[in-house]
């Protein structure tokens, strides 16, 4: 008996590890699927991997206005009303954030390049991790 408990148990933990082992190929292939469904869509517009999880963990109601945004930044990004410039350490980063459905934020580049790069896109809640990405990953 005491066997077999211990078996139910190690094959209990063994669902439990496969789960765990299906969802991040699960969310790569979300993230694979939108990046390319952004590509197509948006070919003025890169966006970086933290863009596109980024938006994959926001509501289906702040994805539908976050992607407004994004069509507009794609159509012509001077109707994008730019909520503030995100000045690092060094005072040379020109990454300008914008808002969307009250705490929806999208921060993009607006470079000398021809398409206008989405740095990372959230909410309030997760400003403080965003801010801290945008920090550290800086590209001239």
């Amino acid at each position: 008996e005491e066997t077999e408990t211990e078996i139910h148990c190690l094959q209990e933990e063994m669902a439990r590890l496969k789960d765990k082992l299906k969802k991040p190929k699960q969310k790569r292939k979300r993230m694979e699927t939108t990046n390319k469904r952004f590509k197509v869509l948006y070919k003025k517009l890169l966006f970086t991997d933290r863009a596109i999880e980024g938006f994959l963990s926001l509501p289906d109601e702040y994805q539908l206005k976050a992607e407004e945004i994004i069509h507009r930044l794609n159509e012509d990004d001077t109707l994008i009303s730019v909520k503030r410039k995100v000045f690092g350490k060094g005072g040379k980063m020109n990454v300008l954030e914008t808002d969307f459905s009250y705490s929806g934020r999208i921060y993009f580049q607006k470079d000398a390049l021809p398409k206008t790069r989405i740095v990372a896109i959230g909410t309030k809640n997760t400003q403080e991790q965003d801010l801290a990405y945008i920090e550290t990953s800086r590209k001239p």
